[in-house]
């Protein structure tokens, strides 16, 4: 199967991903140098025109945050717009491949990004229509890029609208704290930011630039290692060899053959899950023998014919005509290559229809039969395995006792010995700890009514030692009647306080 060519001279060698008005290919110039290019099925010359038209304006802005085109070029049917920019990973991508994701910085860098390339777009009168994960191109350098601006609201004839692409951003910027920032810290204000974008995506841009989120370099690092993890994740061995979809097996055991080109009319219901978009191509017949299938792939024809829908025997699946590629395939019989020319052919009777059958005695003997387990060698497998879970259980267990950190599990206070009357006297007040018997250390300080709060002390738990007795002591001098309060303030490993009061008499005289 040969890869189609456009009239630049660039040779189409595999999807890249899918967009939202049609499917980018990667394409190779003669030179070698390697080129985006999107497929848009046009057949109707007056939308071919508003997409021309729309791909001029986009253009002619020579806005950084846009991917722009050549001019379009009609080939095969269908119109195909050669990217001028760099290529990377859609946002769909990077979140369908996994890897490290996208952090809290990097998902500001790209809603600021995007809306001030849609603000800039709003005020020469554009529109981009298309706002979706599949529509935002980070690129290998870093850049947040918008890719098919204008396109949709040319390929449906409806004017542009701004509100649509507002709301559409604020959905994205949703998807993406939903997708990889989950409850960090700041995603609050990026939500705020995106229901703000619903109304101004001025005013939004403004509040991402002030806020104290690191939006600059530390935004652009995440986006370098997600494009990188990605392309080192889908990178293919040989660039130059398209990765077509695998051939169903009807179509190739019947010999029929199938030319399909892909209906790349813009998606109704946009979906993070991008489409299969095979686009098939097929050499002009030609009369050579029947070569060998290459190992690990069985085909009953001379050459294989690929189809992207499942076909009945002696049809082909409808599709559009392919404006210059000729279906083709040459049929070979299912029980061996044509007889040559002159060569004797022979039916009826005579000839057997299938090779002889050996004899009983000449048939190789049946193997052995395995010999059957016995009983106890069952259960003397079954203990071993029931012992190996409980050693590992119990190693385990252990190690959970080792490693598990210190707690605390109550409080309480007490005063050893209460003043009574008596005056000028030292109280000693007893916080009383229960812990869960793990090693570490407990961090306290004492607070008295009416004084300012003690330092921060420390006291040393060893393993084992469930309870752990904290004092104060707390001298009270002076004559009469006072209600004191102590309360011990526990902040780790876990904040919790007991308190405990009492009474200084002291009479006059």
């Amino acid at each position: 199967m040969t890869q189609p060519t456009l009239p630049t001279g660039a040779r189409v060698v595999g999807p890249a991903h899918a967009g939202v008005c049609g499917t980018w290919w990667r394409a190779l110039t003669p030179d070698g140098a390697e080129q985006l290019v999107l497929r848009i099925a046009a057949p109707d010359p007056a939308l071919a025109e508003r997409v021309t038209t729309a791909t001029r304006a986009v253009a002619a802005l020579r806005h950084g945050g846009l991917l722009g085109s050549a001019e379009p070029i009609r080939h095969n049917g269908a119109l195909w717009l050669v990217a001028a920019g760099a290529s990377g990973a859609t946002l769909s991508e990077l979140a369908e491949t996994g890897g490290p994701g996208l952090d809290l910085p990097a998902v500001a860098t790209i809603a600021a990004e995007t809306a001030r390339t849609l603000v800039a777009l709003h005020a020469a009168g554009l529109g981009h229509g298309a706002v979706h994960g599949r529509t935002v191109v980070v690129t290998a350098l870093g850049a947040v890029t918008l890719t098919e601006a204008a396109l949709l609201p040319a390929l449906h004839g409806v004017p542009t609208d701004p509100a649509t692409d507002r709301r559409a951003w604020s959905e994205l910027v949703r998807w993406l704290v939903a997708r990889w920032c989950g409850a960090q810290s700041g995603s609050d204000l990026l939500l705020r930011c995106a229901a703000r974008g619903e109304q101004d995506l001025a005013q939004a841009v403004r509040d991402l630039r002030d806020t104290p989120l690191p939006v600059g370099s530390d935004g652009r690092t995440g986006l370098l290692t997600a494009v990188a993890a990605h392309r080192h994740r889908t990178a293919p061995e040989d660039p130059t060899v398209a990765t077509w979809p695998a051939p169903p097996t009807e179509a190739l055991t019947t010999g029929a053959p199938t030319t399909v080109l892909p209906d790349d009319a813009p998606t109704a219901a946009l979906s993070t899950s991008p489409p299969v978009d095979p686009f098939v191509s097929v050499r002009v017949p030609t009369l050579l023998p029947a070569q060998p299938s290459p190992p690990g792939r069985t085909y009953r024809s001379g050459e294989p014919t690929v189809a992207p829908h499942p076909t009945t025997a002696g049809t082909t699946a409808p599709g559009p005509t392919t404006g210059g590629y000729a279906p083709t395939g040459r049929y070979e019989p299912v029980g061996g290559p044509a007889p040559a020319p002159g060569a004797e052919v022979r039916f009826g009777p005579g000839v057997p229809a299938g090779p002889p059958v050996a004899p009983g005695w000449q048939r190789p003997p049946a193997p052995p039969a395995r010999p059957r387990r016995s009983r106890w060698k069952l259960i003397g497998s079954v203990l071993s395995t029931l012992l190996t879970l409980a050693l590992l259980v119990a190693v385990g267990l252990h190690l959970w006792q080792r490693l598990s950190p210190l707690e605390v599990r109550s409080v309480r206070v007490a005063v050893a010995e209460p003043p009574g009357e008596r005056c000028d006297v030292t109280v000693d007040v007893v916080a009383t700890v229960e812990t869960n018997g793990r090693a570490g250390t407990i961090r306290y300080q004492w607070l008295r009514g009416g004084a300012e709060p003690g330092g921060l002390l420390t006291q040393r738990v060893a393993r084992g030692q469930r309870t752990v007795t904290l004092h104060l002591k707390w001298a009270v001098s002076g004559t009469g009647t006072t209600t004191e309060t102590a309360v011990v303030n526990i902040t780790e490993p876990t904040p919790i306080q007991g308190r405990t009061i009492f009474r200084y008499q002291c009479p006059a005289g």
